[in-house]
This record gives C-alpha cells, sequence and structure tokens, in this order.
C-alpha cells in the first residue's frame, strides 16, 4: 500500500495536530520535510502489485474502507494469475 496524499492536507494534518489531544505522535513539519526528502517509491514491486492511494477529493475518513477494497481487488487479481 503506498498511501501518496496531497501535500497541502499532509501540511494541514501537521498543523492540525497540537490541538489534537489523541495524538500521540511528535512529528512535525520538520520531519516531514526530512522524510520527503529521502522518500524513494516502491520500486520492488511490479508495478500492477502497487496500490496507490491519493484522491484529493476523498476523506481521510473514508480511506480504510477505500485500503480494504484496494486490497480486496488486488487479492481478487492474484486468485486470477
Amino acid at each position: 500500500m503506498h498511501a501518496d496524499p496531497p501535500e497541502a492536507d499532509v501540511r494541514r494534518w501537521l498543523a492540525e495536530r497540537p490541538d489534537d489531544a489523541g495524538n500521540v505522535s511528535d512529528a512535525d513539519l520538520a520531519v516531514h520535510e526530512r522524510a520527503r526528502a529521502s522518500f524513494e517509491p516502491p520500486g520492488e514491486l511490479p508495478p500492477d502489485r502497487v496500490v496507490r492511494m491519493h484522491d484529493p477529493d476523498g476523506a481521510r475518513e473514508d480511506v480504510p474502507r477505500r485500503v480494504i477494497a484496494a486490497l480486496e481487488a488486488t487479492a481478487g487479481d492474484a486468485g486470477a494469475a
């Protein structure tokens, strides 16, 4: 699973973190920027086996359902091979 949210969303989520009493992460924008600078997209799998999650119009609350649907589709494809 390759989560690929829009950069504007990531920055907004990080900005909202200090106001979230349930947040246990200490990662901030500086941590994100360092990680982003050294990030390499998945390369060890063929492209048809990588599920990218990037939906600028999608809600975060909808992500679990979309992940499950993507995994089910991938498993179905594997069974057909």
